[in-house]
Protein backbone atom coordinates (compact mmCIF):
# COMPACT_ATOMS: atom_id res chain seq x y z
CA UNK A 1 0.00 0.00 0.00
CA UNK A 2 1.32 3.46 -0.87
CA UNK A 3 2.32 6.07 1.65
CA UNK A 4 -0.52 8.32 0.48
CA UNK A 5 -3.02 5.54 0.97
CA UNK A 6 -1.81 5.02 4.54
CA UNK A 7 -2.34 8.70 5.33
CA UNK A 8 -5.84 8.84 3.82
CA UNK A 9 -7.71 7.73 6.98
CA UNK A 10 -5.97 10.47 8.95
CA UNK A 11 -6.93 13.06 6.36
CA UNK A 12 -10.58 11.95 6.40
CA UNK A 13 -10.63 11.90 10.21
CA UNK A 14 -9.01 15.32 10.35
CA UNK A 15 -11.59 16.80 7.96
CA UNK A 16 -14.52 15.25 9.81
CA UNK A 17 -13.34 16.36 13.23
CA UNK A 18 -12.53 19.82 11.93
CA UNK A 19 -16.11 20.17 10.71
CA UNK A 20 -17.37 18.90 14.07
CA UNK A 21 -15.13 21.37 15.90
CA UNK A 22 -16.37 24.25 13.74
CA UNK A 23 -19.99 23.32 14.36
CA UNK A 24 -19.37 23.03 18.10
CA UNK A 25 -17.61 26.39 18.25
CA UNK A 26 -20.38 28.15 16.33
CA UNK A 27 -23.00 26.49 18.52
CA UNK A 28 -21.23 27.66 21.68
CA UNK A 29 -20.85 31.11 20.20
CA UNK A 30 -24.41 31.76 19.13
CA UNK A 31 -26.49 29.62 21.48
CA UNK A 32 -26.79 32.47 23.97
CA UNK A 33 -29.31 35.28 23.47
CA UNK A 34 -27.90 38.63 22.38
CA UNK A 35 -28.78 40.16 25.74
CA UNK A 36 -26.47 37.70 27.54
CA UNK A 37 -23.42 38.01 25.34
CA UNK A 38 -21.99 41.17 26.89
CA UNK A 39 -22.30 39.82 30.42
CA UNK A 40 -23.05 36.19 31.14
CA UNK A 41 -24.03 36.57 34.81
CA UNK A 42 -24.34 39.07 37.65
CA UNK A 43 -24.16 37.96 41.28
CA UNK A 44 -24.52 40.80 43.77
CA UNK A 45 -21.58 43.17 43.20
CA UNK A 46 -19.87 40.75 40.78
CA UNK A 47 -20.05 41.06 36.99
CA UNK A 48 -18.88 37.67 35.75
CA UNK A 49 -17.38 37.55 32.25
CA UNK A 50 -16.67 34.34 30.40
CA UNK A 51 -15.04 32.85 27.32
CA UNK A 52 -15.13 29.50 25.54
CA UNK A 53 -12.19 27.84 23.82
CA UNK A 54 -12.46 24.77 21.56
CA UNK A 55 -9.73 23.18 19.46
CA UNK A 56 -8.71 20.07 17.58
CA UNK A 57 -5.06 19.19 17.08
CA UNK A 58 -2.64 16.65 15.65
CA UNK A 59 0.46 15.85 17.71
CA UNK A 60 3.18 13.65 16.23
CA UNK A 61 5.01 13.30 19.57
CA UNK A 62 2.47 12.96 22.36
CA UNK A 63 5.12 11.91 24.88
CA UNK A 64 7.51 14.77 24.00
CA UNK A 65 10.25 12.15 24.11
CA UNK A 66 13.14 10.73 22.12
CA UNK A 67 12.49 7.54 20.11
CA UNK A 68 14.67 5.44 22.44
CA UNK A 69 12.61 6.57 25.46
CA UNK A 70 9.28 5.36 24.07
CA UNK A 71 7.86 2.11 25.37
CA UNK A 72 7.73 -0.62 22.76
CA UNK A 73 4.36 -0.85 21.03
CA UNK A 74 3.17 2.53 22.40
CA UNK A 75 1.72 4.84 19.76
CA UNK A 76 3.28 8.28 19.93
CA UNK A 77 1.13 10.24 17.44
CA UNK A 78 -2.51 11.08 17.88
CA UNK A 79 -5.31 13.62 17.43
CA UNK A 80 -6.97 15.30 20.38
CA UNK A 81 -9.85 17.67 21.04
CA UNK A 82 -9.92 20.21 23.82
CA UNK A 83 -12.66 22.42 25.21
CA UNK A 84 -12.42 24.93 28.05
CA UNK A 85 -14.71 27.46 29.72
CA UNK A 86 -13.08 30.36 31.59
CA UNK A 87 -14.56 33.09 33.77
CA UNK A 88 -13.26 36.06 35.72
CA UNK A 89 -14.56 38.93 37.82
CA UNK A 90 -13.28 41.75 40.03
CA UNK A 91 -14.97 44.20 42.36
CA UNK A 92 -14.35 46.73 45.12
CA UNK A 93 -16.11 45.42 48.20
CA UNK A 94 -15.36 48.60 50.16
CA UNK A 95 -13.45 51.77 49.30
CA UNK A 96 -10.26 50.22 50.69
CA UNK A 97 -10.62 46.62 49.50
CA UNK A 98 -10.47 44.89 46.14
CA UNK A 99 -11.32 41.28 45.26
CA UNK A 100 -10.61 39.42 42.01
CA UNK A 101 -11.64 35.89 41.03
CA UNK A 102 -10.77 33.79 38.00
CA UNK A 103 -11.08 30.17 36.97
CA UNK A 104 -11.53 27.73 34.16
CA UNK A 105 -12.38 24.12 33.47
CA UNK A 106 -11.76 22.03 30.39
CA UNK A 107 -11.03 18.53 29.17
CA UNK A 108 -8.45 17.19 26.74
CA UNK A 109 -9.48 14.00 24.93
CA UNK A 110 -7.18 11.93 22.72
CA UNK A 111 -8.54 9.70 19.96
CA UNK A 112 -6.33 6.66 20.69
CA UNK A 113 -4.09 7.47 23.68
CA UNK A 114 -6.76 7.26 26.37
CA UNK A 115 -4.03 7.30 29.02
CA UNK A 116 -3.33 10.93 28.09
CA UNK A 117 -6.91 12.13 28.61
CA UNK A 118 -7.04 14.65 31.41
CA UNK A 119 -9.16 17.44 32.89
CA UNK A 120 -7.61 20.90 32.88
CA UNK A 121 -8.71 23.31 35.54
CA UNK A 122 -7.49 26.31 37.47
CA UNK A 123 -8.90 28.83 39.93
CA UNK A 124 -7.44 31.85 41.71
CA UNK A 125 -8.55 34.60 44.05
CA UNK A 126 -6.73 37.70 45.29
CA UNK A 127 -7.93 39.99 48.10
CA UNK A 128 -6.26 43.33 48.80
CA UNK A 129 -7.28 45.34 51.87
CA UNK A 130 -5.82 48.69 52.94
CA UNK A 131 -6.25 49.23 56.68
CA UNK A 132 -5.74 52.91 57.41
CA UNK A 133 -3.52 54.43 58.24
CA UNK A 134 -0.51 52.06 58.07
CA UNK A 135 -1.43 48.45 57.17
CA UNK A 136 -1.96 46.58 53.90
CA UNK A 137 -3.23 42.99 53.80
CA UNK A 138 -3.03 40.73 50.75
CA UNK A 139 -4.47 37.22 50.60
CA UNK A 140 -4.40 34.79 47.69
CA UNK A 141 -5.41 31.24 46.84
CA UNK A 142 -4.87 29.23 43.68
CA UNK A 143 -5.41 25.68 42.46
CA UNK A 144 -4.41 24.19 39.11
CA UNK A 145 -4.20 20.81 37.44
CA UNK A 146 -1.52 20.88 34.76
CA UNK A 147 1.07 18.71 33.04
CA UNK A 148 4.73 19.56 33.59
CA UNK A 149 7.99 18.21 32.22
CA UNK A 150 9.82 15.59 34.25
CA UNK A 151 13.00 13.61 33.94
CA UNK A 152 13.08 10.20 32.27
CA UNK A 153 12.35 8.51 35.60
CA UNK A 154 9.31 10.68 36.29
CA UNK A 155 10.65 12.96 39.01
CA UNK A 156 10.24 16.74 38.82
CA UNK A 157 12.40 19.16 40.79
CA UNK A 158 13.25 22.78 40.07
CA UNK A 159 16.83 23.67 39.12
CA UNK A 160 18.03 20.07 39.13
CA UNK A 161 19.86 18.53 36.22
CA UNK A 162 18.64 15.23 34.76
CA UNK A 163 20.41 13.68 31.77
CA UNK A 164 18.33 11.76 29.31
CA UNK A 165 15.30 13.83 28.41
CA UNK A 166 11.95 14.91 29.81
CA UNK A 167 8.34 13.74 29.73
CA UNK A 168 5.01 15.24 30.68
CA UNK A 169 3.61 14.52 34.11
CA UNK A 170 0.16 15.69 35.34
CA UNK A 171 0.09 17.20 38.81
CA UNK A 172 -2.20 19.11 41.14
CA UNK A 173 -0.84 22.29 42.72
CA UNK A 174 -2.48 24.30 45.51
CA UNK A 175 -1.16 27.62 46.82
CA UNK A 176 -2.40 29.67 49.78
CA UNK A 177 -0.84 32.84 51.10
CA UNK A 178 -1.28 35.92 53.25
CA UNK A 179 0.94 38.99 53.31
CA UNK A 180 0.81 41.86 55.82
CA UNK A 181 2.74 45.12 55.42
CA UNK A 182 3.16 48.07 57.80
CA UNK A 183 4.85 51.43 57.32
CA UNK A 184 5.35 54.49 59.52
CA UNK A 185 7.71 57.22 58.40
CA UNK A 186 11.13 55.56 57.96
CA UNK A 187 10.12 52.24 59.49
CA UNK A 188 8.68 49.32 57.53
CA UNK A 189 7.72 45.76 58.40
CA UNK A 190 6.50 42.85 56.30
CA UNK A 191 5.43 39.29 57.03
CA UNK A 192 3.86 36.48 55.05
CA UNK A 193 2.78 32.89 55.39
CA UNK A 194 2.49 30.59 52.38
CA UNK A 195 1.46 26.98 51.96
CA UNK A 196 1.95 25.00 48.76
CA UNK A 197 1.09 21.44 47.78
CA UNK A 198 2.27 19.37 44.82
CA UNK A 199 0.60 16.02 44.11
CA UNK A 200 1.52 13.93 41.07
CA UNK A 201 -0.63 11.46 39.16
CA UNK A 202 2.00 9.06 37.86
CA UNK A 203 3.13 6.39 40.30
CA UNK A 204 6.75 6.95 39.33
CA UNK A 205 6.44 10.58 40.45
CA UNK A 206 4.68 10.02 43.77
CA UNK A 207 7.92 10.44 45.69
CA UNK A 208 7.90 14.06 44.55
CA UNK A 209 4.62 14.82 46.39
CA UNK A 210 5.25 17.50 48.98
CA UNK A 211 3.66 20.11 51.24
CA UNK A 212 5.75 23.22 51.88
CA UNK A 213 4.98 25.91 54.48
CA UNK A 214 6.98 29.14 54.68
CA UNK A 215 6.95 31.74 57.45
CA UNK A 216 8.67 35.07 56.83
CA UNK A 217 9.09 38.30 58.80
CA UNK A 218 11.27 41.33 58.18
CA UNK A 219 11.85 44.85 59.49
CA UNK A 220 13.43 47.77 57.61
CA UNK A 221 14.73 51.17 58.65
CA UNK A 222 15.02 53.49 55.67
CA UNK A 223 17.79 55.49 57.25
CA UNK A 224 19.09 56.75 53.89
CA UNK A 225 17.28 57.78 50.71
CA UNK A 226 19.39 55.20 48.89
CA UNK A 227 19.41 52.35 51.39
CA UNK A 228 17.87 50.54 54.36
CA UNK A 229 19.05 48.59 57.37
CA UNK A 230 17.12 45.32 57.52
CA UNK A 231 16.59 42.15 59.54
CA UNK A 232 14.73 39.14 58.15
CA UNK A 233 13.77 35.70 59.43
CA UNK A 234 12.46 32.86 57.30
CA UNK A 235 11.53 29.26 58.14
CA UNK A 236 10.60 26.65 55.55
CA UNK A 237 9.03 23.31 56.52
CA UNK A 238 8.78 20.66 53.81
CA UNK A 239 6.91 17.36 54.22
CA UNK A 240 7.24 14.45 51.76
CA UNK A 241 4.32 12.08 52.49
CA UNK A 242 5.70 9.30 50.27
CA UNK A 243 9.31 9.45 51.47
CA UNK A 244 10.58 8.19 54.78
CA UNK A 245 12.94 10.39 56.79
CA UNK A 246 13.05 13.02 54.03
CA UNK A 247 11.12 15.82 55.75
CA UNK A 248 13.21 18.92 56.32
CA UNK A 249 13.08 22.24 58.16
CA UNK A 250 15.32 25.18 57.29
CA UNK A 251 15.70 28.55 59.02
CA UNK A 252 17.49 31.58 57.56
CA UNK A 253 18.31 34.87 59.27
CA UNK A 254 19.76 37.95 57.61
CA UNK A 255 20.94 41.28 58.93
CA UNK A 256 22.56 44.05 56.93
CA UNK A 257 22.29 47.05 54.63
CA UNK A 258 20.71 47.02 51.17
CA UNK A 259 19.66 49.51 48.53
CA UNK A 260 20.69 51.21 45.30
CA UNK A 261 24.13 52.65 44.72
CA UNK A 262 23.68 56.45 44.61
CA UNK A 263 25.21 57.21 41.22
CA UNK A 264 22.77 59.84 40.03
CA UNK A 265 25.47 61.53 38.00
CA UNK A 266 25.97 58.36 35.95
CA UNK A 267 22.93 57.33 33.82
CA UNK A 268 24.14 53.74 33.40
CA UNK A 269 23.94 51.15 34.89
CA UNK A 270 21.41 50.62 37.70
CA UNK A 271 23.27 48.96 40.59
CA UNK A 272 21.82 47.38 43.73
CA UNK A 273 23.66 45.78 46.61
CA UNK A 274 23.30 43.95 49.92
CA UNK A 275 25.97 43.78 52.61
CA UNK A 276 25.44 41.91 55.85
CA UNK A 277 25.61 38.66 57.78
CA UNK A 278 23.58 35.48 57.31
CA UNK A 279 22.76 32.43 59.44
CA UNK A 280 21.31 29.12 58.22
CA UNK A 281 20.04 26.10 60.16
CA UNK A 282 18.78 22.80 58.76
CA UNK A 283 17.68 19.65 60.53
CA UNK A 284 19.06 17.61 57.62
CA UNK A 285 22.55 18.83 58.53
CA UNK A 286 22.54 18.98 62.35
CA UNK A 287 26.35 19.05 62.55
CA UNK A 288 26.48 22.44 60.90
CA UNK A 289 26.57 25.22 63.46
CA UNK A 290 24.17 28.12 62.94
CA UNK A 291 26.96 30.71 62.91
CA UNK A 292 26.62 34.16 61.43
CA UNK A 293 28.63 34.48 58.24
CA UNK A 294 29.42 37.64 56.25
CA UNK A 295 27.82 37.78 52.83
CA UNK A 296 27.51 40.44 50.19
CA UNK A 297 25.69 40.65 46.88
CA UNK A 298 25.86 43.14 44.06
CA UNK A 299 23.81 43.23 40.89
CA UNK A 300 23.66 45.51 37.89
CA UNK A 301 21.31 45.84 34.96
CA UNK A 302 21.28 48.15 32.00
CA UNK A 303 19.97 48.65 28.49
CA UNK A 304 21.49 50.82 25.78
CA UNK A 305 19.63 51.95 22.66
CA UNK A 306 22.46 51.74 20.15
CA UNK A 307 20.31 53.16 17.40
CA UNK A 308 16.65 53.25 16.40
CA UNK A 309 16.52 49.51 15.71
CA UNK A 310 19.21 47.99 18.01
CA UNK A 311 18.83 47.51 21.77
CA UNK A 312 21.61 46.00 23.89
CA UNK A 313 20.65 44.88 27.39
CA UNK A 314 22.18 42.79 30.12
CA UNK A 315 22.37 42.02 33.81
CA UNK A 316 24.69 40.33 36.27
CA UNK A 317 24.56 39.26 39.90
CA UNK A 318 27.57 38.42 42.05
CA UNK A 319 27.30 36.96 45.55
CA UNK A 320 29.91 35.80 48.03
CA UNK A 321 29.68 34.09 51.43
CA UNK A 322 33.12 34.70 52.90
CA UNK A 323 33.36 31.93 55.51
CA UNK A 324 32.12 29.22 53.17
CA UNK A 325 34.14 30.71 50.31
CA UNK A 326 31.12 30.37 48.02
CA UNK A 327 30.95 32.66 45.02
CA UNK A 328 28.11 32.82 42.56
CA UNK A 329 27.83 34.74 39.33
CA UNK A 330 24.98 34.89 36.83
CA UNK A 331 24.87 37.05 33.78
CA UNK A 332 22.91 37.38 30.57
CA UNK A 333 23.31 39.55 27.50
CA UNK A 334 20.81 40.13 24.72
CA UNK A 335 20.86 42.10 21.49
CA UNK A 336 17.46 42.87 19.96
CA UNK A 337 16.99 44.14 16.44
CA UNK A 338 13.67 45.43 15.07
CA UNK A 339 13.01 45.90 11.39
CA UNK A 340 10.01 48.14 10.90
CA UNK A 341 6.92 47.16 12.87
CA UNK A 342 6.75 43.54 11.69
CA UNK A 343 10.13 41.86 12.28
CA UNK A 344 12.11 41.40 15.50
CA UNK A 345 15.13 39.18 16.14
CA UNK A 346 17.07 38.63 19.36
CA UNK A 347 20.41 37.07 20.27
CA UNK A 348 20.78 35.95 23.90
CA UNK A 349 23.59 34.55 26.01
CA UNK A 350 22.88 33.31 29.55
CA UNK A 351 24.98 31.49 32.13
CA UNK A 352 23.81 30.28 35.53
CA UNK A 353 26.49 28.75 37.74
CA UNK A 354 26.12 27.13 41.15
CA UNK A 355 24.14 28.89 43.92
CA UNK A 356 22.98 31.66 41.62
CA UNK A 357 20.50 33.97 43.38
CA UNK A 358 20.90 31.71 46.45
CA UNK A 359 19.07 28.88 44.68
CA UNK A 360 19.85 25.20 45.25
CA UNK A 361 20.73 24.40 41.67
CA UNK A 362 23.52 21.88 41.22
CA UNK A 363 24.00 22.49 37.51
CA UNK A 364 25.99 25.01 35.53
CA UNK A 365 23.89 25.93 32.49
CA UNK A 366 25.11 27.94 29.52
CA UNK A 367 22.66 28.87 26.76
CA UNK A 368 23.10 30.53 23.38
CA UNK A 369 19.81 31.41 21.69
CA UNK A 370 18.39 33.15 18.62
CA UNK A 371 14.75 34.17 18.22
CA UNK A 372 13.05 35.57 15.11
CA UNK A 373 9.44 36.76 14.98
CA UNK A 374 7.52 38.15 12.00
CA UNK A 375 4.03 39.65 12.20
CA UNK A 376 1.68 39.83 9.21
CA UNK A 377 3.95 37.50 7.25
CA UNK A 378 2.71 38.07 3.65
CA UNK A 379 -0.90 38.04 4.93
CA UNK A 380 -2.66 40.07 7.63
CA UNK A 381 -2.99 37.94 10.75
CA UNK A 382 -0.26 35.47 9.66
CA UNK A 383 2.70 35.23 12.04
CA UNK A 384 5.92 33.26 11.64
CA UNK A 385 8.63 32.40 14.11
CA UNK A 386 11.97 30.63 14.31
CA UNK A 387 14.03 29.73 17.37
CA UNK A 388 17.43 28.12 17.77
CA UNK A 389 19.31 27.35 20.97
CA UNK A 390 22.41 25.49 22.12
CA UNK A 391 22.54 24.52 25.80
CA UNK A 392 25.38 23.08 27.86
CA UNK A 393 24.36 21.47 31.17
CA UNK A 394 27.16 20.47 33.52
CA UNK A 395 26.53 18.85 36.94
CA UNK A 396 28.64 20.46 39.67
CA UNK A 397 28.42 17.92 42.46
CA UNK A 398 30.32 15.03 40.84
CA UNK A 399 34.01 14.54 40.09
CA UNK A 400 33.33 13.03 36.65
CA UNK A 401 30.23 14.87 35.38
CA UNK A 402 28.19 13.80 32.36
CA UNK A 403 27.87 17.00 30.37
CA UNK A 404 24.82 17.27 28.13
CA UNK A 405 24.88 19.28 24.91
CA UNK A 406 21.44 20.01 23.52
CA UNK A 407 20.60 21.67 20.21
CA UNK A 408 17.02 22.78 19.63
CA UNK A 409 15.43 24.20 16.48
CA UNK A 410 11.79 25.19 16.13
CA UNK A 411 9.67 26.94 13.53
CA UNK A 412 6.03 28.01 13.62
CA UNK A 413 3.28 29.52 11.50
CA UNK A 414 0.03 30.88 12.92
CA UNK A 415 -2.94 32.60 11.34
CA UNK A 416 -5.66 34.36 13.34
CA UNK A 417 -8.93 35.65 11.97
CA UNK A 418 -11.48 37.77 13.82
CA UNK A 419 -14.95 36.84 12.54
CA UNK A 420 -16.66 39.29 14.88
CA UNK A 421 -15.96 41.29 18.03
CA UNK A 422 -16.42 38.10 20.04
CA UNK A 423 -15.57 35.15 17.78
CA UNK A 424 -12.04 34.40 16.51
CA UNK A 425 -10.27 31.47 14.91
CA UNK A 426 -6.62 30.38 15.05
CA UNK A 427 -4.78 27.87 12.86
CA UNK A 428 -1.18 27.10 13.79
CA UNK A 429 1.63 24.71 12.91
CA UNK A 430 4.76 24.14 15.01
CA UNK A 431 7.82 22.06 14.18
CA UNK A 432 10.46 21.21 16.78
CA UNK A 433 13.74 19.34 16.40
CA UNK A 434 15.94 18.56 19.40
CA UNK A 435 19.18 16.61 19.61
CA UNK A 436 21.15 15.62 22.70
CA UNK A 437 24.47 13.81 22.96
CA UNK A 438 22.71 11.41 25.34
CA UNK A 439 20.56 10.24 22.41
CA UNK A 440 23.04 9.69 19.59
CA UNK A 441 20.79 7.41 17.57
CA UNK A 442 17.99 9.83 16.79
CA UNK A 443 16.60 13.28 17.47
CA UNK A 444 13.33 14.27 19.11
CA UNK A 445 10.94 15.56 16.43
CA UNK A 446 7.50 17.06 16.94
CA UNK A 447 4.82 18.29 14.53
CA UNK A 448 1.86 20.04 16.13
CA UNK A 449 -1.14 21.35 14.18
CA UNK A 450 -3.87 23.20 16.11
CA UNK A 451 -7.22 24.49 14.83
CA UNK A 452 -9.15 26.42 17.45
CA UNK A 453 -11.94 28.89 18.17
CA UNK A 454 -12.41 31.45 20.94
CA UNK A 455 -15.68 33.12 21.87
CA UNK A 456 -15.79 35.93 24.43
CA UNK A 457 -19.15 36.58 26.07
Amino acid sequence: MSRHADSAPFAVASLSVARLSLSLALLLAFAFPASLRAQILRLGPFDIFSSVHAEIAYDSNVEDSYPDELEEGLKNEDFYVLGKLSANTATSLRPNSHLSLSGGFGYQKYFERDDKDMPIYDAATVLNVVLPPMFTLDMNAAVAYTSDSTDAEGITRDNVYYPGGKRRDPKLTINLGANLQWQWRQLRAASHVTWAREAYDNEASKEGDNDETTYFAAAYWDIFTWGSIYYSWERTETVYPNKEAEDKNETKKNFGLSGSVPLSWIPHPHITYSLGIESEESDTDPEKDATWEPTHTISAEDSIQINKSLLLSGSLTWKRAIYDDEVSFQYNISLAHTWGSHIKQTLTFTQEPEKTFASNTDTKTTTYAYDLGIRDFFLRGLSAGFKASYEISEPLETDDPEIEYTTTLSASLSHSKQFSRRLSRTLSYTYKWEHSNFHDNDAQIKHLVVYGFDYVF
